[in-house]
């Protein structure tokens, strides 16, 4: 936890000491420099020291600068002063604000001998990579009398590098299989409209060449460059390949080698893509080819489409050379494995990757988060045989769509007839939206993937280990973690990496990522896949960067069932009021060519059903159901088993609500028949906040779903409350019409998505005293907004409430919040702590504290008037530290000789200021004899702190 300090001492301490013989006031003007000028920026997590210079100074005994940095490129590590002043020079302790620091130091005794030296040296560390002002302000230049001296100040730059060519520009050779195996794999052609997307991806300065890769290899197009005119050539290219002959993977990595070698750019990083389903005849042929690869430095990528591939060869092929590797694919995860593959040519990361299936008139939104870091984003959409439209939301709720790409510079859109993407140059940082809408849809729905690609200095790429698993199978969860460098990309080590694996029934599962080998690569093993369905991971990445990122992985053959266009889980437990027309499951993974093999129950009783083989869906429509619950089970081979269950009921009014991620306002619009409390409101809407607006106290009084030992306030009609749903949420309302409303009642009420608006603290205080009132505040050190909550012994948790009402976010990630715990009069008992705002916090709208009465952490680091003073022969000196450190006390007399070091050693955050915890000095020097009379300091030193005072011993 840093401490802030105030700057009232710094000056004060400037008159402390008075000196004979001063030097005479020069009124000539000094320059005060950052030294170098201009810096270009390292790499993130790396440092950087600046100095002070000044320049033309005379009679020089003291300075005060404030040293103003960019806080999203730079961070405050260290000062120390210079050797302007002369030896013994007290350096004032350094005061970290927000967004400067501010360095002093004066001298005893004497002044600066030369007219230019160092002042003081600072070093920061890089959080992003960008151009930004190191600035001084507020520079003072005291000399002996602490008159200030005229100055002149010269501020400094950091600049960003140029991206290296080598990410922007490359030469990519497309090798796909074209054999007639290809027919029944891919009979709507998705692995063209896959290397069709990554052609419309690649940046205009790359270069791509099409060619097949059969017994008789064929170039389809040379390399050309991927502009508006060269993609359509490629694109064409694509159309032109067809299905027929044998593989042979050899020829095709020939070819490709061929097409690279007569490439005329020699900074172009040259890379061949081989796509097959089939088996290659001649394995070492293929891998004889490969090594003249290697030879030249060169990488290839593979991709296994189905079942029937030499997984072992293509590993190979791809692993000899330098950072290749082999994606295993399926038709739904096509353009997710293009997409990735080109991140990987062109130094870009994947930050967000959803699967799942969309109905008629749909609308699905999905939340992203990015960071400070990122420079560009690519959020995209695919589908199989549907039309989509693609929106996206900006962290203050803008939808932007195809419209803005047309007046928006820094937004660009592309489309074909199997997806879409944009392109965002320097995106807001925050929490996106990305929403596709079903617009014309098959009866049957269709399968979308979202991916968000980004550009930044930090690379974050998730590893292909497999399309799908089965039950119980070991789930590896692996991601690729490496920073820019002039030249190349180097692994990230030692990067703090943890998981959340959300399950289909909606329990969320944590662990670790390690990187064992030391490469950059963390993995770990899930083994908590014991049902079906999508697992959505969320991996946080700290330390380096703060960034999370989202994968889909499935879990089994059955992924989906639709009742009437609406997708049930196996946990869902839905109610209907009307019987379905039409049940509907859908199997992914190997196609299933018997019908036969697929059994249907509906309430335990084998329906006849019908079955589409290119769709791999099961059809039934029952005859009218009755109330109650039923059951709905799929088998397939006798092996596989999935059960669902739906309740009929035929209630008086119900309402269906959609609630979009984040924060929105509600209405109950029907009266249940039992009553909502806060608590059982939140389950029903699996929010993780629920506020309401008290009119009598007139403030808001917030519910917190980690607080399960209490109900909360009562839910009440015609009322609003907001409420926090982390994702996106349909929420039915059954019940009558309220009394004091119309008994028509209306559609419930609601605001979409917005920033965070609205924020609550819970704190859970231990060690209260009975019959005791205490106070809750909370501070936002960004913002300084304070809110307060009382605390009474009757129940030991609080929730603090800040509230927007304007939509504006009263909290941004990575804001630090400071609490604190005081009594009736006004004392601190607990605190202060400072917390960061975490990603979870944002997306559950609250933040959650443990606090204990008696655990005073000081604010600052302080050193006290030694006591008695003047004394003999012994004196106390007390202190408080506000973090843990090693603590010494030096004792030295006026000359500034040390006549004494006490080391105190390690010491926790605490206050030591009585005899039993002070320092004790006993008047002797370091041989244990006696000192004389006379005026003495004493310092405390820290790791981070160096402070003086003066004590007298009278004798």
């Amino acid at each position: 936890m840093k401490i802030f300090q105030t700057r009232t001492p710094i000056l004060v301490l400037f008159t402390i000491f008075i000196c004979n013989g001063f030097t005479t006031l020069s009124f000539g003007q000094a320059v005060v420099s950052v030294n170098p000028v201009t810096l270009e920026s390292p790499m993130i997590g790396e440092q950087i020291t600046i100095s002070l210079d000044i320049t033309g100074g005379v009679d020089i005994a003291g300075y005060q600068v404030t040293v103003n940095y960019d806080t999203t490129a730079l961070r405050y590590i260290s000062s120390e002063n210079g050797d302007y002043l002369p030896a013994g020079a007290f350096t004032v302790p350094t005061i970290v604000l927000t967004d400067s620091v501010i360095v002093a130091a004066l001298a005893i005794g004497g002044t600066a001998q030369e007219e230019d030296g160092t002042l003081v040296r600072i070093t920061f560390e890089v959080v992003s990579v960008k151009t930004s002002t190191i600035e001084l302000s507020n520079v003072i230049l005291s000399d002996p009398n602490s008159v200030k001296l005229p100055y002149s100040p010269v501020n400094g730059m950091v600049t960003a590098p140029i991206i290296p060519e080598v990410f922007s520009i490359a030469d990519i050779v497309l090798i796909l299989d074209i054999s007639s195996n290809m027919e029944g794999n891919d009979p709507h052609n998705l692995r063209k409209a896959a290397a069709k997307f990554f052609i419309d991806l690649a940046d205009p300065e790359v270069q791509i060449a099409v060619v097949d890769s059969n017994v008789e290899t064929k170039t389809y197009a040379e390399l050309t460059l991927a502009d508006e005119t060269g993609k359509e050539e490629l694109k064409n290219a694509v159309d032109r390949v067809d299905s027929d002959g044998d593989t042979d993977i050899a020829a095709g990595l020939q070819l490709g080698y061929d097409l690279l070698s007569l490439s005329s750019s020699s900074d172009a990083r040259k890379t061949a893509v081989l796509l097959t389903d089939s088996q290659e005849p001649d394995s070492q042929t293929a891998l004889s080819y490969v090594q003249d690869y290697i030879l030249q430095d060169w990488t290839v990528y593979t991709i296994g489409l189905g079942d029937d591939v030499n997984r072992n060869l293509l590993e190979n092929i791809a692993q000899l050379t330098p950072e290749g590797d082999y994606f295993p694919a399926s038709l739904d995860n096509m353009h997710k494995v293009y997409n990735e593959i080109y991140a990987r040519v062109t130094g870009k990361a994947i930050l967000f990757n959803n699967i799942g299936y969309i109905n008629q008139d749909q609308q699905i939104t999905k939340k992203f988060f990015i960071d400070s870091s990122v420079e560009q984003i690519v959020p995209s959409a695919n589908w199989q045989d549907s039309t989509i439209e693609l929106i996206l939301i900006d962290p203050n709720g803008l939808e932007i769509t195809l419209n803005d790409a047309s007046t928006n510079g820094k937004i660009r859109y592309q489309d074909a007839p199997t997806y879409a993407f944009y392109t965002v140059d320097d995106p807001m940082p925050g929490e996106w939206g990305i929403k596709v809408i079903g617009t014309d849809i098959p009866p049957e729905g269709d399968k979308y993937n979202l991916i968000v690609s980004a550009t930044s200095d930090l690379i974050t790429n998730f590893l292909s280990f497999e399309p799908s698993y089965i039950i119980d199978e070991p789930m590896r969860i692996g991601l690729r973690l490496r920073t820019k460098t002039v030249e190349s990309t180097e692994p990230v080590l030692g990067a703090n990496s943890s998981v959340e694996v959300v399950r289909p029934d909606g329990r969320i599962d944590s662990l670790d990522l390690f990187d064992t080998a030391a490469n950059g690569v963390y993995i770990n093993e899930y083994v908590g896949a014991d049902i079906e369905g999508s697992y959505l991971i969320r991996v946080t990445i700290e330390d380096v960067v703060s960034r999370e990122i989202q994968e889909q992985i499935v879990v089994g053959e059955i992924s989906s069932i639709f009742i009437d266009g609406s997708t049930l889980t196996p946990a869902a437990g839905r109610t209907l009021d009307s019987s379905p027309s039409v049940i509907s499951a859908v199997i992914s993974g190997s196609a299933i060519d018997n019908s036969n093999t697929i059994e249907l129950q509906v309430d335990g009783i084998p329906v006849s059903h019908g079955y589409d083989l290119v769709n791999q869906q099961v059809l039934y429509r029952p005859p009218a159901l009755s109330a109650g619950q039923h059951t709905v089970k799929l088998r397939v081979n006798n092996e596989l088993e999935t059960t669902w269950t739906f309740n009929l009921v035929f209630p008086e009014s119900r309402f269906e609500l959609l609630l979009d991620p984040g924060l929105n306002v509600v209405s109950l619009p029907l009266k249940p028949s039992n009553p909502y409390t806060a608590k059982s409101f939140s389950e029903l809407l699996n929010a993780t906040l629920v506020v309401r607006y008290d009119s009598t106290s007139q403030a808001y009084i917030a519910y917190v779903a980690t607080d399960e030992s209490i109900d909360g306030f009562t839910i009440e009609g015609g009322r609003g409350y907001i409420v926090n749903t982390p994702e996106p949420t349909t929420v039915e309302f059954i019940g009558r019409a309220w009394s004091n409303q119309p008994s028509s009642a209306s559609a419930p009420s609601y605001t979409p998505a917005t920033p965070t608006w609205t924020f609550a603290i819970y704190s859970n205080l231990q060690m209260m005293e009975t019959d005791k009132q205490y106070t809750l505040t909370a501070k936002n050190l960004r913002t300084g907004v304070v809110v307060y909550e009382s605390i009474s012994s009757v129940g030991n948790s609080s929730t603090a409430v800040w509230v927007d009402m304007n939509r504006s976010s009263v909290v941004q990630l990575g804001d630090m919040l400071e609490f604190t715990v005081s009594d009736s009069t006004g004392a601190i008992i607990s605190g202060p702590f400072i917390q960061p705002v975490t990603v979870l916090d944002i997306r559950n709208a609250y933040m959650s504290v443990e606090m204990v009465v008696g655990d005073i952490r000081p604010s600052e680091t302080l050193l006290g008037q030694n006591y008695p003073n003047p004394f003999n022969p012994e004196t106390w000196i007390p202190y408080q530290i506000s973090n843990p450190t090693e603590v010494s006390i030096l004792i030295h007399d006026p000359t500034g000789h040390i006549v004494r070091k006490l080391e105190l050693g390690m010491k926790p955050v605490g206050i030591y200021m009585d005899r039993s915890q002070a320092a004790y000095w006993d008047g002797k020097n370091e041989t244990g004899e006696s000192v004389a009379s006379g005026l003495y300091f004493y310092s405390l030193q820290t790791r981070e702190l160096n402070v003086t005072r003066r004590m007298v011993i009278l004798k």
